[in-house]
């Protein structure tokens, strides 16, 4: 993916390649040219330093929400999609979703207006209250 590249998110910069973080705290070795750097002497480091040598491309913190997004979709039906069937019109917890139609919806609300697809500010399509 694209990481916004804002000051704090270079960590470090070499002739030829540079390390970036993202807001997740993963740690990427970018190389302009696209090919991976070669180091001319074997070197035992590790982090930042392992990356800049070319001994790895990503490095992920222990406990890395994506990771862990990850897992849980994997872990719901088994087939990676996330999708876990069974709970018919309500979420996790009995909560309808706002419109009475079951959606997985990552954050267990509905869409606010009541009616399929809104956008929460309670108007239909075409911006008419019913």
């Amino acid at each position: 993916g694209k990481i916004p590249l804002l000051p704090n998110y270079l960590l470090s910069a070499s002739n030829d390649s540079a390390v970036l973080r993202n807001y997740e705290g993963m740690l990427v070795h970018y190389h302009p040219t696209g090919e991976p750097v070669v180091s001319p002497e074997p070197v035992e480091t590790q982090g930042v330093s392992a990356l800049l040598e070319g001994q790895g491309e990503v490095l992920l913190p222990e406990g890395n929400p994506r990771m862990l997004r990850r897992r849980s979709r994997n872990q719901a039906n088994g087939n990676g999609h996330g999708k876990s069937k069974g709970i018919g019109r309500f979420h996790d917890g009995g909560r309808p979703n706002g419109n009475g139609h079951h959606h997985d919806n990552p954050n267990g609300h509905g869409t606010g207006n009541g009616r399929h697809h809104g956008d929460g500010n309670g108007k239909g399509k075409r911006g008419i209250v019913p």
